[in-house]
């Protein structure tokens, strides 16, 4: 059963949310960076306070990106 880039970003973002290390950023997809493969999509994400260029000092540490 295929799923759908919502359903697909939407399993992503409940992954993400259930893993501990993220429990103090409120994670979010950057969706210019997304990738679309013949398999599905390459996800990227950062803290939503990062998603601004503008917040740099907010990123998250390189450790906990993937």
């Amino acid at each position: 059963m295929a799923l759908t880039k919502a359903q697909a970003e939407q399993r992503v973002l409940d992954y993400l949310r259930s893993l501990h290390r993220y429990a103090d950023f409120e994670v979010v997809l950057l969706d210019d960076d997304t990738i679309e493969k013949p398999f599905g999509w390459v996800f990227f994400w950062d803290s939503k306070a990062t998603s601004r260029p503008e917040n740099f000092e907010t990123r998250l540490p390189e450790t906990l990106r993937s």
